[in-house]
């Protein structure tokens, strides 16, 4: 086998093996802000809840804030030294020569490799790191007033549909570099076309204790399930059409 074919096929399959990686962050971000989508809309429905606590709605939004707008920031690093989608469209670019044996006739590499870069150089994405940086040097800062933190959900400054949009990119990006990498080994494993797996397990189990009565939990339990639906509906058609638009 050529020396330098060999070499490619290694890095390849070290893409893979990082895409792996990756898509369970992205597993987890997406189940993650799927939780607090469903916490936030519940609470704000019931205000007589215990979600609506200040203890307990404090720890739900800062473990929040800590953790979504973070890892979308880790998975659109631009840095060299980390794992990340813009890393691996950087390893890409490099080898953009393999990419002519799988992309359709008239569509060059490098406008394969540009639009996947232009799909993460969005305002959401930017905000939402931007956020990310002003939220954590704020939890840092010895001189912060606590009086000025968010007294309850009416108050949470991060824009949700923002946040949903920078994590709609960096699923069809991946989804993208997913198709480009198995095509690469002329593996024949399915794309994802569900985005949000059915839980195997009770979401809900004994949410309804937070409510003041058996009827409320109950109305509570019902309205946390009917939103995860529509949220998995929703980001389950995320991916649709990622490769057409990719090759176009």
């Amino acid at each position: 086998m050529n020396t330098e074919h060999a070499n490619y096929i290694e890095d390849i399959k070290e893409w893979r093996e990082w895409m792996k990686n990756l898509w369970s962050q992205i597993d987890r971000m997406l189940e993650y802000d799927m939780e607090f989508q469903v916490i936030l809309a519940v609470a704000k429905a019931d205000r007589e809840s215990a979600l609506y606590c200040p203890v307990i709605s404090n720890l739900i939004e800062i473990g929040y804030c800590s953790f979504l707008p973070l890892i979308v920031r880790r998975l659109t690093d631009r840095s060299k030294d980390v794992i990340s989608l813009p890393r691996l469209i950087d390893e890409l670019r490099k080898k953009k020569n393999l990419l002519t044996k799988i992309s359709p006739s008239g569509c060059e590499p490098e406008r394969v490799i540009k639009r996947l870069d232009e799909w993460l150089d969005t305002e959401e994405i930017k905000k939402t790191r931007e956020w990310t940086n002003k939220f954590i040097a704020h939890l840092a800062d010895p001189t912060n007033d606590p009086t000025k933190k968010p007294k309850n959900y009416d108050e949470f400054k991060l824009d949700q549909e923002t946040v949903k949009q920078a994590q709609r990119q960096i699923v069809r990006v991946a989804q993208g570099i997913t198709y480009i990498v198995n095509e690469m080994l002329r593996m024949n494993e399915p794309m994802r076309s569900v985005l949000v797996p059915v839980p195997q397990y009770d979401l809900f189990h004994r949410f309804d204790m937070f409510f003041p009565n058996t009827d409320a939990g109950k109305q509570a339990k019902e309205k946390a399930w009917k939103l995860w639906k529509q949220m998995t509906d929703e980001r389950d058609q995320w991916p649709a059409g990622v490769i057409e638009e990719l090759f176009v």
